[in-house]
């Protein structure tokens, strides 16, 4: 139901008179995420469980696609936001009374950014920057699935707080290439939200995409 009202006022906004007189296009996005888990809490309960001194975290690969608006206000600066579906989450490692455990943890999540988005010309294309605030919406549990001693454990637990306020920021390439523009990004974001209340872990992603805009 939510994602549904979401969609539904994306349409709205997309398909209102103001929009059609802006320089704006919808166009689609893919990519990887790379997606670590943090905080004072959560590390904290790694050491506490962890009996080798050795407990760490590490990168889960996940993910993501959907559709980014870019409103050009001037040629060299425009706004972008965007709906992405995104599977996110991160990876650690214990050792538990001597058994070593490997540890994941994942979801998947509705990202709306808004961005500014300078351009700078670069040869046939452009550099532009990405700045700006995200909404990110658990729409999902987050599942925890741990292995070790040849024993497998799996629990699903919601978030206390479905929506969960992120910083994001990042870089890219466009360049012309057939009835539009060709795009490859990375950027970098980070939750400031608590998932958990009083219980402090975020979530740290570096994400790879690769978008197509058509020229309107």
């Amino acid at each position: 139901m939510k994602v549904f009202l979401i969609l539904v006022v994306f349409v709205a906004v997309v398909s209102s008179p103001v929009m059609h007189g802006l320089d704006f296009a919808v166009d689609p996005k893919l990519g990887l995420n790379f997606g670590w888990v943090g905080g004072s809490g959560f590390n904290s309960a790694l050491r506490l469980l962890d009996d080798s001194g050795q407990a760490r975290t590490s990168a889960r690969i996940g993910f993501t696609g959907g559709l980014f608006i870019t409103v050009g206000l001037i040629e060299q600066f425009a706004i972008q936001t965007e709906l992405l579906f995104s599977s996110v989450g991160g990876r650690y490692e214990y050792t538990f009374t001597g058994v070593e455990v490997d540890g994941v943890q994942s979801a998947l999540v509705l990202e709306i950014p808004l961005f500014l988005k300078p351009r700078i010309p670069v040869g046939a294309g452009a550099v532009y920057l990405l700045f700006g605030p995200e909404a990110a919406i658990f729409l999902t549990d987050i599942t925890t699935e741990e292995e070790g001693g040849g024993i497998t454990t799996e629990v699903d637990v919601p978030p206390d707080n479905s929506v969960v306020f992120v910083l994001a920021g990042g870089l890219g390439y466009e360049v012309p290439a057939g009835l539009g523009k060709l795009s490859f990004e990375i950027r970098y974001s980070r939750s400031f939200t608590e998932i958990f209340e009083d219980f402090d872990s975020h979530l740290r992603v570096l994400t790879i995409m690769v978008g197509y805009g058509f020229d309107q």
